[in-house]
């Protein structure tokens, strides 16, 4: 128990930090959502800031903290899940910070140095990938070592890395600036280029799990599809024969590519092209263009109800009512809409500024917290922060002792929960646990594939397993496997490196840290 002068003490000194770390808003550059739903973005001049839908806060050199990032400007963003960390890039540097201790670190300061990143990607079994200048590495997340390094030269000349991307074999694709594309399959050791007679260079990558193919974007702002490793040409839609047919005829050429799709309910899509908005019916194999006018295209995304939302660059952010459309806020710089897992519609326009829009209550807000005022951290409002932050610690301690003394009340109870689940939600765990095990020895089966297999998007899956059972997809993935494995320590004499490599493990220290998560004994002592 820790004395309570300590206690004050502590929480004494938490104004003086929470005032310095109130976010600043400046332009938005790159942002993620993580696993536990906590919204990241990176601006220019503002820091990395952070927001979790009840409180914000920002990581940046200032006044408070001349020293804590070689730039406030950040450039890329990616989050270790291995770690608990988001590792973020500036134009001097990079850094990491823990998601918990919220504790900020250079990564490689001796490689790095002030060099600018260029982009992040999460790797396999704990291993970031790591982009500047022409350079690539591979780093062990654990140890912050750098396993591999590639360089790129592109026509005899070096090519800076622009983009990163993983397709469902595990194979990392990767685009060069004023240069070409090249890939690294799983087991290879060497990139290999692929054919690029193009004048453009890709700026964006990524993998369309839909599709089932590599999506990239160019620096003149076209959309091609990259099939087999071999081809480039326009993106065509795979989903039916009769789709494609459908949107030849009835848009013209340019306006028949593919922008952006969203699943609105089961088997239902709404495809976005460049300057019309579609409606296909996978069950009946019916196309229909909704009849009004849309304007440019950007963006659409569905909501858990089934409420499909639009940019459009003429119209700004729209709701469709069944055959119509109702303008929610105007404005011609809105570029992107991304659903949040609470509730909140997030917005980011073309001068790099962000906003939510409130799915229940309709309001908009920008995400802009002013600077402190000098008396926010003022000593004579000590006390006071103190008269609010000590039942703000103790309740939420007292509400968690209650629940561990009730443990086994909630365990007892878990069966009955079971049984009032809604029958579609018992029949897709069913159905995603029956996939996760007919794959449980491949370390490569992850959220794609599993998404694949039940023939939804990572979006879909990830929305109706939080409503199923309250897990992210990776850790429903993870929790089977250590499950699993638990079950095969009991009842089998294998060793634990036996156990690990038959739940799809394929590094036993990283099984070994997971299950200790899980159960809180090491595989070892389990038995």
């Amino acid at each position: 128990m820790i004395p309570m002068f300590i206690l004050v003490l502590i929480l004494s000194l938490l104004p003086v930090t929470l005032s310095a770390q109130q976010p600043h808003m400046a332009n938005v550059n790159c942002s993620l959502q993580d696993s536990e739903g906590c919204w990241w973005y990176g601006t220019t001049g503002g820091g990395l800031c952070r927001d979790d839908g009840h409180s914000m806060e920002a990581f940046r050199s200032d006044r408070e903290h001349p020293d804590l990032l070689g730039s406030n400007d950040v450039t890329c963003l990616a989050e270790c899940r291995a770690q608990g960390e988001i590792w973020f890039g500036t134009k001097k540097g990079a850094y990491v910070v823990g998601k918990q201790q919220r504790s900020v670190r250079p990564l490689l300061p001796q490689e790095l140095g002030d060099m600018r990143l260029n982009c992040m990607l999460e790797g396999r079994e704990g291993r970031m990938w790591v982009a500047y200048r022409n350079t690539l590495l591979e780093v062990e997340s654990q140890t912050d070592s750098v396993v591999r390094r590639f360089e790129f030269s592109w026509q005899g000349k070096r090519r800076s890395v622009v983009a990163l991307t993983f397709d469902a074999s595990g194979t990392l694709w990767l685009s060069l600036w004023n240069g070409g594309l090249c890939r690294l399959p799983r087991r290879a050791r060497e990139f290999e280029p692929l054919p690029w007679d193009r004048d453009d260079y890709i700026t964006e990558l990524n993998y369309d799990s839909l599709r089932h193919c590599i999506v990239a974007t160019t620096s003149t702002d076209e959309r091609l599809m990259v099939r087999r490793g071999q081809t480039v040409a326009e993106p065509d839609i795979d989903m039916s024969r009769a789709l494609r047919e459908a949107l030849l005829h009835h848009a013209a050429r340019r306006d028949s590519l593919l922008i952006a799709y969203a699943e609105a309910a089961d088997s239902t899509y709404y495809l976005a092209t460049f300057h019309s908005l579609y409606r296909y019916e996978l069950p009946t194999d019916s196309l229909r263009r909704l009849p009004f006018e849309t304007g440019r295209v950007r963006d659409v995304v569905a909501a858990p109800d089934g409420t499909v939302y639009f940019i459009s660059r003429e119209m700004g952010l729209c709701r469709l009512r069944g055959d119509s459309a109702e303008v929610l806020t105007a404005g011609n710089n809105l570029r992107s809409v991304e659903l949040r897992a609470d509730s909140l519609l997030w917005l980011t326009d073309g001068l790099g500024n962000a906003s939510t829009y409130d799915l229940r209550t309709g309001q908009l807000t920008a995400v802009d917290v002013p600077q402190p005022t000098p008396d926010s951290s003022s000593p004579s409002l000590w006390w006071l922060w103190l008269l609010l932050l000590v039942p703000a610690v103790g309740i939420p301690y007292y509400i968690y002792r209650r629940k561990v003394a009730n443990a086994s009340a909630v365990e007892e109870a878990s069966e009955e929960e079971e049984e009032s689940m809604p029958v579609a939600d018992r029949e897709l765990l069913t159905k995603a646990e029956a996939a996760v095990l007919a794959h449980l020895s491949d370390p490569d089966y992850g959220v794609d594939a599993l998404a694949g297999d039940l023939c939804m998007s990572r979006a879909a899956l990830y929305r109706r397993l939080r409503q199923a059972c309250g897990q992210t997809p990776t850790d429903f993935l993870r929790n089977l496997r250590l499950d699993r494995a638990a079950e095969l320590l009991r009842t089998t004499d294998r060793s634990v490196n036996e156990v690990a490599d038959l739940v799809g493990f394929a590094y036993a220290s990283y099984f070994t840290r997971c299950f200790k998560e899980r159960f809180g004994v090491a595989p070892k002592d389990y038995r």
